[in-house]
């Protein structure tokens, strides 16, 4: 989300806060829209991917999606092996695809930290970029949490690139190599 200021990213970030709900684990939610305000209370949090499903028109931005948890944590993902994600997932949709992220090794240990601290909020902003191709009325982004032996869970239900654009009150970078 190049571009904007740390203030703003962090407005933005709080206007997209979807949670993760659970008492000891992320399996707690079973629809595809999450609680917002949900909070999470496990240690699962550090061996999380993240899948940023998205249509073709969009792709990851230079920097991974920011992980905020309450004061503790502020992280940004790192590319992560897509496998595990594939195996949980369904495959995606026609002209859709997913960005698999994860903690990096070095934040973990925060992360795990940052657990601990209970009636902290997750907030995750996909670090996207569009192509000319986007229709930000109708091309849609969701954030899915997948932790070894759960079922994913919804961190962001879709939304389309306008509504994110409003919330975040700029449109997002047209990505490198395209013209827009």
């Amino acid at each position: 989300m190049a571009g904007f200021g740390r203030a703003g990213r962090l407005a933005a970030l709080g206007a997209l806060l979807t949670g993760l709900a659970a008492c000891s684990s992320f399996g707690g939610l079973s629809s595809s829209r999450p609680a917002e305000g949900a909070i999470v209370t496990t240690g699962d949090l550090a061996a999380a991917l993240f899948a940023v499903d998205m249509p073709v028109s969009v792709e990851p931005g230079e920097r991974g999606p920011r992980v905020i948890y309450g004061d503790a944590l502020d992280v940004t993902l790192v590319r992560a092996d897509a496998e595990p994600v594939m195996a949980a997932l369904p495959p995606p949709p026609e002209g859709r695809s997913y960005a698999v992220y994860a903690f990096a090794e070095a934040d973990r240990p925060a992360v795990a930290a940052a657990v601990s601290q209970l009636g902290a909020r997750i907030v995750v902003s996909p670090g996207l970029c569009v192509t000319p191709a986007a229709d930000r009325s109708k091309d849609t982004v969701t954030v899915l949490a997948v932790l070894p032996e759960k079922p994913p869970v919804t961190l962001m239900a879709p939304e389309s690139l306008a509504a994110i654009e409003a919330r975040l009150g700029a449109q997002f970078p047209v990505c490198a190599g395209h013209s827009g």
